[in-house]
């Protein structure tokens, strides 16, 4: 058995292609492995006739001079990348409220105050507040090439058990301008009672700094450039390379064992799968801590959905009119958070419209309706029972949907599993509440000295941005320390 890598990836979500590439960058040998036949996590799209589908992602941060495209140009693969901006972040309608939200931070402060001058200064205050998040939490990490630091543990402690509506009500007062900053909590996987206050927090900022975009070709291409960053400098990525096991010996990954009967030694693993699969079974028994094993035992997955994929005739939009629209039954996101955790398909109190861009092929949209993944044992059979309601909802949502509906597909959270190896189909990794976001997370480094971990189980809250800064920031963990030359 040769040792031919230097570092091993399992898994090739966008965290693991990120963490790879830099890596290799470095001068590492890398492998990925892949278990799919397509390479991407939710990232990748697929194809049903003419129709391609975005599994999930459709919309992402790309400005120009943005973290991502920082990242990829110093990866040098920048110019595969065409991005297609969107002309709006959002639009939500909540019982009789409705409102679009602008694609960018200057439209975005001019309409609010505009169409709440009572709030002025508020809004003022608010937006202050949220570039002071985003100079302690994320501009360090555009100066990472020249000095490694890590988060800054102190500030982040000081918004534990702070939830983001807690936070937005000690700056705003009026209650729809409220529930404009929080319409968006369907992404981050709790409602904004229980959400803690960072993470929607920097999402809703950075949208407003760096836009929302979609990708031209989907957003398989990131992958695609990520894969390139490796391949180029003499790592492999593999699909169809299931890892089913691990050596180990005085608490040292030795190798990877593969379905095939292949077995590959490295000097460094890295997971991006779930660490449920990864402590659970791919660690050999023997090298398996208890501590490790209890503390995820104690951490929930996140929620996951119900997706209906349709391919469409032409154009349809939510009354809303953006790329993004969120559609609540009533205001009370708490009682529709609720029915998610323990509702039937009946309960459709809400629901999420994705839409391809008019320039991107032929049309399509994703309909998400989000569920826990135990509401049901039979999501093969349940999951049309969701569809079914989804679909009757969208009818009377949206005006021309059913003469425009030319194909669906329905994906359930066993889907969502199934293709992405997320533990019960989990969307966002671990379920992100104010109680448990500084634990919301398994670490990077493991108690295998040669074992890493990165993805959205490894940092709360899940979306592109946030899992390619997390490989990023695990490639430099490594790269920063003794760990690169185990």
């Amino acid at each position: 058995m040769s040792k031919r890598f230097d570092a091993v990836i399992i898994g090739s979500g966008l965290s693991g292609l990120t963490c790879g590439a830099f890596l290799a960058r470095a001068g590492m040998r890398v492998l990925v492995c892949e278990r799919h036949h397509t390479i991407g996590g939710y990232a990748h799209s697929f194809r049903r006739g003419t129709y391609r589908f975005e599994s999930g992602i459709h919309s992402v941060s790309l400005a120009p001079d943005g973290f991502i495209m920082h990242l990829l140009r110093l990866l040098g693969v920048e110019s595969t990348i065409e991005s297609i901006p969107h002309d709006a972040m959002y639009s939500f309608t909540a019982g009789d409220f409705s409102y679009r939200v602008p694609a960018r931070f200057d439209a975005i402060s001019d309409q609010l105050a505009s169409d709440f001058p009572h709030q002025r200064s508020n809004l003022k205050s608010l937006f202050i507040d949220m570039s002071r998040f985003y100079d302690t939490l994320i501009r360090p990490l555009f100066y990472f090439e020249e000095r490694f630091t890590e988060k800054d543990k102190e500030f982040i402690a000081r918004y534990f058990k702070r939830s983001y509506r807690e936070h937005l009500c000690s700056h705003l007062s009026d209650e729809r301008l409220i529930r404009i900053f929080c319409s968006q909590w369907p992404f981050w996987g709790m409602p904004p009672d229980r959400s803690p206050t960072i993470y929607p927090l920097l999402a809703f900022y950075v949208h407003t700094l760096e836009g929302s975009h979609h990708i031209k070709g989907g957003f398989s291409r990131i992958a695609l450039a990520l894969s390139r960053a490796i391949t180029d400098r003499g790592g492999e990525v593999r699909t169809g390379a299931e890892v089913t096991g691990m050596t180990a010996e005085n608490l040292t990954v030795r190798s990877v064992k593969f379905r095939s009967g292949e077995e590959i030694e490295a000097d460094l693993f890295i997971s991006n799968i779930s660490p449920h699969v990864l402590h659970g079974s791919l660690i050999p028994e023997t090298a398996r801590n208890k501590m490790w094993r209890r503390r995820l035992r104690n951490l929930t997955p996140s929620v996951s959905a119900v997706g209906v994929y349709c391919g469409l005739h032409r154009p349809v939009r939510f009354p809303g009119g953006s790329t993004l629209d969120f559609w609540f039954e009533h205001n009370d996101y708490n009682d529709i958070y609720r029915s998610i955790e323990q509702g039937t398909a009946a309960d459709c109190s809400h629901l999420v419209f994705l839409h391809s861009p008019v320039e991107d092929e032929k049309l399509t949209m994703l309909i998400l309706n989000f569920v826990n993944s135990n509401r049901s044992n039979d999501w093969k059979t349940d999951k049309m029972r969701y569809a079914d309601a989804i679909i009757a909802r969208t009818r009377r949502l949206i005006p021309g949907f059913e003469e425009a509906l030319d194909y669906y597909e329905v994906a359930s959270p066993d889907t969502f599993e199934r293709f992405s190896g997320n533990t019960a189909g989990a969307l966002y990794g671990f379920e992100n509440t104010k109680e448990v976001y500084g634990e919301a997370r398994m670490p990077a480094a493991t108690y295998i000295k040669n074992l890493f971990q990165t993805g959205h189980w490894c940092k709360p809250g899940g979306g592109v941005w946030n899992v390619m800064e997390c490989g990023y920031t695990t490639a430099k963990l490594i790269l920063n320390s003794d760990h690169s030359s185990v």
